[in-house]
């Protein structure tokens, strides 16, 4: 039996400490993968699924996969930005960890404004049965109607969502609306999970996911808009149900100091998970620089 011990999860949203087991005799160990620890793979880079937890979202915008375009009338004063957790913490990890959008979005004065504040997520390669999955929330104590559009663009790599603040560019499908019609109580007020499933393609397709938040009568003076944020953003690549399984030796040599990284394992773009459960839901996903230890 081997035991791999998750003691380290820098750079991952989990704490407590996580043992992974592998039963299987040595004979057929090169299966391991299938046990309790998972993987998926995917041999093509444009529909590659991503989990994103926003612990840097300046960062996240810097290395330009993900992409803020705010279209508001008049512009505000601030974009897509790093979650505040004296509004509320996260959805899971460190408190800051989720992406937010406010009422600064629009300037602070007058009450005919419009918010078009747009958060474009990585060019992917879609194809009907993909799906795509996020928490968002707003605050508890406020009752300010917020609303938020989830869109999808056909166009590859484009980033255009029009010039005005009613314009929508290449993002002309709308996948899913949060509060269409502005009510004060229809928000989730705790994290929520949502759920899309890509379906009407009749080819795989480049394009993007699209976050909108569309607010009318917006800004400080305004009647609607306040904050809300959204998190565990994930894209999962139907792609990869079809693609041959990993293989592994056995025994494989330890030193002190390997990571996930380490294990000699054939394929490609492997993922790790903690249990089987979470590799079929496709969530906590390990990071390859998360610290290992032989028990046996």
């Amino acid at each position: 039996m081997l035991i791999f011990k998750i003691y380290n999860m820098k750079n991952h949203k989990r704490n407590k400490l996580v043992k992974l087991y592998c039963f299987l005799p040595p004979s057929i160990f090169k299966m391991f993968l299938f046990t309790f620890i998972y993987c998926c793979l995917m041999n093509n880079v444009n529909s590659q699924s991503y989990i994103q937890g926003f612990n840097s979202f300046n960062g996240l915008i810097h290395d330009g996969d993900w992409v803020v375009q705010n279209k508001s009338t008049p512009k505000g004063t601030v974009d897509w930005m790093q979650g505040n957790p004296i509004v509320f913490d996260s959805y899971n990890g460190e408190k800051r960890s989720f992406a937010a959008v406010n009422y600064n979005s629009t300037s602070t004065f007058g009450e005919n404004n419009t918010i078009n504040n747009w958060l474009l997520t990585p060019t992917r390669v879609f194809r009907n049965g993909d799906v795509f999955i996020f928490y968002t929330r707003k605050q508890t104590t406020n009752n300010t109607p917020d609303r938020l559009e989830i869109r999808f663009s056909k166009n590859g790599a484009s980033v255009n969502v029009g010039t005005s603040s009613t314009d929508v560019g290449d993002f002309t499908k709308v996948l899913k609306v949060i509060n269409p019609e502005l009510k004060k109580t229809d928000y989730p007020i705790i994290w929520t999970k949502y759920e899309i499933k890509i379906s009407g393609l009749t080819q795989p397709t480049s394009g993007r996911i699209a976050f909108r938040y569309f607010i009318p009568n917006a800004g400080i003076e305004g009647v609607n808009g306040d904050y809300i944020g959204i998190d565990q953003v994930e894209y999962i690549s139907s792609y990869c149900e079809n693609l041959a399984s990993p293989t592994g030796l056995s025994p494989q040599s330890y030193t002190s100091g390997a990571t996930v990284n380490s294990l000699n394992v054939v394929g490609s773009n492997i993922k790790w998970y903690y249990t089987e459960s979470d590799a079929k839901n496709r969530i906590n996903v390990i990071p390859s620089n998360t610290l290992i230890e032989n028990n046996t």
